[in-house]
């Protein structure tokens, strides 16, 4: 049974030598010299006692690596989860502002046709000497305030067209941002697979929860 000295050069070398899986350094970490430090660790590798500490730190690296995979597997999850997210935004954003545009289209054709009819009714107005066609001249005036309380209304509703426009412009991408965003959707995409265990090979064509399709130029396939 070995000291409690010498145990305690095992550990010191075993957790060195896990860290860098390099015998020789490991021995010197252990207090062992350098000049006997190479033949010193692979006699300590061949120790019945470093063997079982060694096998005790391998399982516990292997659960440390296996927990560090999961957190991994949930960090790229979610980091595709939010590039999805924005994704959708954006195509929602920019349906809801295509209909909105549609939308302004009458609006406008109806602030253009009041504006010209009002042009129109002025015109006519400024035409008749108001002391000998007094009734005239105070119906056509009485037409331009209906036709100014009407605008009033229509430029209200253009108003908030252009309200809702910019909430949703706010989830817009640039083309920069748009292109990058895919990048990076592709990037993750691609580590995860790996990670998965696929190897790529042509074409790949994915469709996620989000309802957003990639389709890049490579085809994952299994290994083995």
């Amino acid at each position: 049974m070995a000291s409690e000295k010498t145990i305690e050069k095992y550990q010191i070398f075993v957790l060195a030598y896990v860290n860098t899986f390099n015998a020789t350094q490991a021995a010197i970490s252990a207090g062992y010299s350098k000049k006997t430090a190479y033949s010193q660790g692979n006699r300590l590798l061949k120790n019945d006692e470093v063997k079982s500490l060694l096998d005790e730190q391998i399982k516990k690296l292997r659960e440390r690596m296996s927990d560090d995979a999961s957190k991994i597997y949930a960090m790229l999850w979610n980091q595709l989860k939010m590039v999805d997210e924005k994704i959708v935004k954006h195509d929602e954003a920019q349906a809801a502002i295509n209909l909105l545009e549609q939308q302004l289209i009458p609006v406008n054709v109806s602030m253009s046709k009041k504006e010209a009819d009002k042009a129109v009714i002025k015109r006519k107005a400024d035409e008749i000497d108001g002391r000998r066609n007094r009734e005239l001249k105070r119906e056509y005036l009485d037409q331009m305030r209906n036709l100014d309380c009407e605008m009033v209304v229509v430029k209200y509703d253009k108003k908030k067209i252009y309200a809702q426009m910019a909430q949703y412009k706010m989830y817009l991408l640039d083309p920069f941002a748009w292109e990058k965003i895919l990048t990076m959707r592709a990037t993750i995409l691609r580590d995860l697979l790996d990670r998965a265990g696929y190897k790529t090979t042509d074409k790949l064509e994915v469709q996620m929860d989000a309802g957003v399709t990639i389709i890049d130029d490579i085809e994952m396939m299994p290994d083995g």
